[in-house]
């Protein structure tokens, strides 16, 4: 597996097929990478759904199928900046390197490069609206957070974990329906 310049300019992610040594579905953006600035650049394998998404600076760049099993590499070099044949060494600099347990949703994607670096947790989004006289609160559904509310804001404020039993997954949304109330109720997500 791995993410280089096809032709010295364009990026390109593969993998190579252990079984094949074939690279049955790579990935290569359509323009050259920037140069002399930061850059994220986002890798989502999706063996599962059999999707593969390459994002630079969380614009999608290039997506195609997943279909190499990444369970089945053993291989044991893993390197940062140098490849596999003899090409060119990377001549920049690293600012992060993650690997997720998890596939990353576009709008996850998103949420991280707003966070820039050093920001391993977005703040999650959450939105209220109005559904057949209830009160709907949002929020994305594979968020580590958990929603709170208290009825008065301030030093005093008295937050409550809220009961999220009720609440139903829709894509990757969770929205939980409760009903309003006469006094102003807030909400916040609380890590």
């Amino acid at each position: 597996m791995f993410l280089s310049p096809a032709g010295g300019t364009n990026l390109r992610f593969s993998v190579r097929d252990p079984a094949t040594n074939a690279e049955p579905a790579p990935l290569t953006a359509a323009r050259p990478l920037a140069t002399d600035q930061e850059i994220l650049l986002t890798v989502v394998y999706d063996y599962t759904a059999n999707v593969a998404r390459l994002y630079s600076n969380a614009v999608l760049v290039a997506s195609g199928p997943a279909p190499v099993d990444l369970t089945t590499i053993t291989y044991v070099n893993n390197w940062l900046g140098r490849s596999q044949w003899n090409d060119a060494m990377f001549r920049g600099k690293y600012n992060e390197f993650r690997i997720w347990d998890g596939v990353l949703l576009p709008d996850q994607v998103a949420a991280h490069y707003a966070a820039g670096p050093d920001s391993l947790e977005p703040n999650p989004t959450l939105s209220v609206s109005m559904t057949a006289g209830k009160v709907v609160i949002s929020w994305p559904a594979t968020s580590p957070f958990t929603l709170e509310q208290t009825t008065a804001l301030g030093p005093t404020a008295n937050w409550s974990a809220v009961d999220t039993s009720g609440a139903v997954v829709e894509g990757n949304v969770k929205k939980l329906a409760v009903s309003p109330s006469q006094s102003a109720t807030f909400y916040r997500m609380k890590k």
